[in-house]
């Protein structure tokens, strides 16, 4: 584990900072929120971005909170941090935000979105274990990591309704999101967790940030740490090529091998960094139910009004939740087959030797005359594994209703994973995809189908009001299917997999949704498409578009500050 980062050069306050107030307080196994006339208020829309989950104090000897060896105060639930955290580090993270909690409000409904849309995309914890460790123990010493809970704190932000930040006094889903994630990742830095299996969780978690402004310490950079904590922990245990048996049995590993896994092949589809894991080795055996924890879900009925939405996690939906997963693992497994054919990797250009933090390889696309061998087993594969799904039910066509779950949680992770397939297909004929030549060829047939697909999967989804919480790296096919669409209508190909303009009006409202909510890689999605929508727009204006189209397409680019 890389030693922590002292930050040297900082000043630190050496006046002790408020105390926080805790979430819970389970004494009794009865949950309390804070005394109200010892909080103060959350801080108001005026408030700088490094407030924006400011500490709340409470009563130096309230029960709700936990004095550490330094004379700072945790919330009653987390653990002590180390000894090896200096008091001036401590005052630190105090005095940035990083061991203060939003309200217990907030918290909860945090806590459900995690439980709804970020497990079933990344089962890195033991939800049964996790619950419980947020039960404070009789003899009032918390067992829950705060590096790891800003973690699943920040992994859940994404999917929270903005209302709940307002009525906190704060802010925007991407100010909330990338608070939480520099909390975390502050933690991370200065040592205050030294259980490995809580930092490979906690690291995975950080992955789902997908931000090209991270520079070199982005996505790739932690989903690389917690994958050679894995490797480092498994090799005594000799799981290894020459011991492919080994790995039976040790399903959290194995689970957590496979998140990093599958998080490996979203990072380069979205940020497009060098595999780490080219292939599954030999001595990784498939994931199957038996590797996953599924039991009723114990949530106390003192968490408030979200505990009866944390009954819809029942025994069968955790089913079909792990069955998804598995089959997710399987494409993922084709997406890195599909990379490999299409990229390879190269040294970065005009990179300094003395520039150890950013990565000197980089993907570049391999130059195909045509389509190779590679290509064409892996689309059949792709394709393939399309029907099964399909035939087996576990992918709804769009018009059909799910009753298992409301369309926010199951019907939203079949659409995804069947919209990564076709991603992934896109992935496949990339260059192919993006050209406006050789309209007719099987390759363009296969890619326009694909696009075709997607575009109706995610108007489905805008129909039925979710795109608000439809993950970040939707991104990386709803951005080239968007194109292909343009770029056709451009030439006036007629096309074999056409695409109706509702659905493709409804596809730019998702766009700007994801634009709004998210920001940053979202918001350069919509400026592609505005730049080519003007490359192209003579021919949209005048034939494919009608005026309500045009109208509201250009309010919609007009509104994100582009002129016309």
């Amino acid at each position: 584990m890389p030693g922590p980062n002292r930050l040297s050069g900082l000043s630190t306050v050496r006046t002790p900072p408020s105390p926080t107030y805790s979430l819970l307080n389970f004494s009794g196994v009865t949950l309390a929120n804070p005394d109200p006339a010892a909080i103060s208020s959350y801080p108001s829309s005026n408030v700088s971005h490094t407030e924006l989950i400011s500490p709340c104090p409470s009563k130096r000897n309230s029960p709700h909170s936990l004095r550490t060896q330094s004379g700072l105060s945790l919330a009653a639930f987390i653990k002590p941090l180390p000894d090896s955290i200096g008091w001036d580090d401590m005052c630190y993270l105090q005095q940035k935000g990083a061991l203060a909690l939003p309200e217990p409000s907030l918290q909860h409904a945090l806590l459900l979105a995690y439980t709804k849309f970020v497990h079933p995309l990344l089962p890195v914890l033991e939800l049964h274990d996790f619950f419980s460790a947020l039960h404070l123990p009789r003899c009032g010493r918390g067992n829950m990591s705060i590096f790891l809970y800003k973690a699943v704190l920040f992994a859940a932000s994404s999917f929270v309704d903005e209302g709940c930040f307002s009525q906190s006094g704060l802010f925007s889903r991407e100010e909330v999101s990338r608070k939480l994630f520099h909390d975390a990742r502050l933690l991370y830095e200065f040592g205050s967790e030294t259980d490995t299996v809580v930092l490979i969780q906690g690291l995975l978690l950080m992955t789902l940030r997908l931000d090209p402004e991270d520079g070199p310490k982005d996505a790739s950079h932690w989903n690389g740490i917690a994958l050679s904590l894995i490797e480092k922990l498994l090799l005594p245990m000799g799981i290894s090529p020459e011991h492919p048996s080994a790995c039976c049995g040790n399903s959290p590993w194995k689970r957590l091998w496979y998140c990093c896994y599958t998080r490996d092949q979203h990072i380069a589809m979205s940020l497009h960094p060098p595999l780490r894991l080219k292939k599954r080795p030999p001595c990784m055996s498939d994931l199957s139910e038996q590797d996953f924890c599924i039991k009723p879900l114990e949530v106390p009925e003192s968490m408030g009004p979200v505990h009866q939405d944390f009954q819809l996690f029942t025994v069968q939906a955790q089913e079909e939740m792990v069955r998804i997963f598995i089959q997710r693992t399987r494409l993922s497994h084709l997406a890195g087959q599909a990379l490999n054919v299409r990229y390879t990797t190269q040294r970065r250009p005009s990179i300094s030797d003395f520039d150890t933090l950013t990565s000197n390889m980089v993907f570049a696309p391999q130059d195909h005359s045509g389509s190779s061998a590679a290509q064409l087993e892996t689309n059949l594969k792709l394709c393939e594994l399309r029907k099964h799904w399909l035939d087996s039910k576990l992918i709804p066509s769009p018009q059909q209703d799910e009753t298992i779950l409301d369309i926010s949680v199951l019907n939203l992770h079949q659409n995804y994973l069947y919209i990564f397939l076709e991603m992934t297909i896109l992935l496949l004929y990339e260059p192919e995809a993006l050209t406006l030549e050789n309209y007719q060829t099987a390759e363009a047939v296969q890619v326009h189908k694909s696009c075709r697909r997607i575009l109706q999967r995610i108007a489905y989804l805008h129909s039925r009001g979710v795109v608000n919480i439809l993950p970040l790296e939707i991104l990386t096919a709803l951005q080239p299917a968007l194109i292909s669409y343009l770029a056709k209508k451009t030439e006036n190909v007629a096309s074999t997999a056409p695409v109706s303009e509702v659905h493709f009006l409804q596809c730019i409202q998702a766009l700007d949704t994801l634009g709004h909510i998210h920001g940053g890689v979202a918001r350069d999605a919509v400026q592609y498409i505005d730049n080519l929508y003007n490359s192209t727009s003579p021919t949209i204006t005048d034939e494919a578009l009608p005026d309500e189209s045009q109208s509201f397409l250009m309010d919609l680019l007009g509104k994100h500050g582009f002129d016309f």
